[in-house]
């Protein structure tokens, strides 16, 4: 049985909610599943830890392959597995990238070109995407490696 987290809506001194509905809409929708229980309260599905840790290997391995392979093609970084979090080491040695699963919040964190990304699962897309920009979890660490290499040509596959 999911998880549900309950979010009960504030309104200012002028009666006006403190995060304009549409806003929270957007946010809460990218969530496996999400109702407006009543006027003010939001209910919000979490994924099972089962389910969360099945949904998350599968992508990580997924992105563990193609990293493998656009690693071989590339040759300007290295990928390691450590227990679970995944290294990405650049030749240059001017940094790392670490993604790794986040069981207590149902989220894959990456950490990379100092900003940490947070993604949720996303019930309708079938996959962990960034809620601020919709990107899937290859996608994403696809774009980052670009950004850092400058090499547009790197390619690591599908959606996942």
């Amino acid at each position: 049985m999911p998880l549900q987290l309950h979010f009960f809506l504030r309104k200012n001194h002028t009666g006006s909610l403190l995060f304009p509905a549409d806003f929270l809409h957007r946010i809460l929708s990218r969530c496996v599943g999400f109702s407006l229980a009543c006027g003010n309260r939001y209910t919000v599905a979490m994924l099972d830890e089962a389910t969360f840790r099945r949904e998350s290997e599968r992508a990580l391995e997924s992105l563990k392959q193609a990293l493998i392979a656009a690693e071989d093609a590339s040759g300007s970084f290295e990928f390691e597995d450590n227990s679970g979090a995944m290294n990405i080491l650049f030749e240059d040695g001017s940094s790392k990238f670490v993604v790794t699963p986040n069981t207590p919040v149902r989220q894959i964190w990456i950490s990379a070109q100092t900003t940490s990304f947070k993604l949720d699962w996303d019930e309708a897309a079938g996959a962990f995407v960034l809620p601020r920009t919709g990107e899937a979890l290859m996608p994403l660490v696809q774009r980052l490696l670009r950004e850092h290499l400058g090499d547009a040509s790197i390619t690591l596959g599908g959606p996942v």
